[in-house]
């Protein structure tokens, strides 16, 4: 299940498949829109809710901030959504923009999004071992096949902390001389133009290839 949560103050939105994460990341963002009614010195901190009335006082800055971001999650906690995906919004018919720089808490958090309920998930990096360490730890199980497409040469060299052979996972070397990535398209995913690949990407170099069609019925490139 996929936890969504939209700001009302600005376009800031996260995705979690983790309520608990959720919850943080928006206790931290209600605060940096709030931070103007907090008042501190070197004894104490006070705190005015912009949503209500209340007003509270600590003597401890550390504490005084938690509970002044719990209270103010407490107004906002009905609008987290539950089992939602983006792709709704487009009849999961299409393509979805997302713009983020590649490595941030942001990325990962529309990764976790559109990879949580997916039957097959394609990646195209150049950060292959980022990817499976994301697949490996974000989710609570991997997509049923996951293909990663790469210039890198040899990938994982550096992981060491995953069974790669247990996981469900192809991988293609892309030459980056070539133009590959037009090759790889939703319709040849689909149909009948599919080759064999090897299912041992830690141990073996693989060509350019077309991704094997599996039968399952959604699939997202990520």
């Amino acid at each position: 299940m996929v936890h969504q949560w939209q700001c009302r103050e600005c376009k800031f939105t996260v995705w979690s498949s983790k309520q608990s994460e959720l919850v943080d990341a928006v206790k931290s963002h209600l605060l940096s829109h709030y931070k103007h009614t907090v008042e501190s010195d070197e004894f104490s901190l006070r705190w005015d809710c912009p949503y209500c009335n209340q007003t509270s006082q600590s003597y401890d800055a550390d504490e005084g901030l938690a509970k002044f971001k719990n209270h103010l999650f407490k107004h906002v906690s009905a609008l987290i959504d539950s089992g939602v995906h983006v792709a709704d919004r487009i009849d999961r018919v299409g393509n979805i923009l997302i713009l983020s720089p590649l490595e941030t808490a942001g990325a990962d958090n529309a990764r976790v999004h559109f990879t949580s309920p997916a039957d097959v998930a394609v990646f195209v990096t150049n950060n292959p071992a980022e990817r499976v360490r994301f697949l490996d730890n974000a989710l609570q199980s991997w997509p049923a096949w996951t293909t990663i497409l790469t210039t890198k040469a040899q990938p994982f060299a550096d992981v060491t902390d995953i069974d790669l052979e247990a996981a469900p996972l192809d991988i293609a070397i892309l030459d980056k001389g070539e133009r590959v990535i037009e090759r790889v398209t939703y319709e040849a995913a689909g149909c009948g133009k599919c080759v064999q690949h090897n299912r041992n990407p830690a141990r073996f170099g693989f060509g350019r290839r077309l991704l094997e069609c599996r039968g399952y019925r959604d699939s997202t490139a990520v």
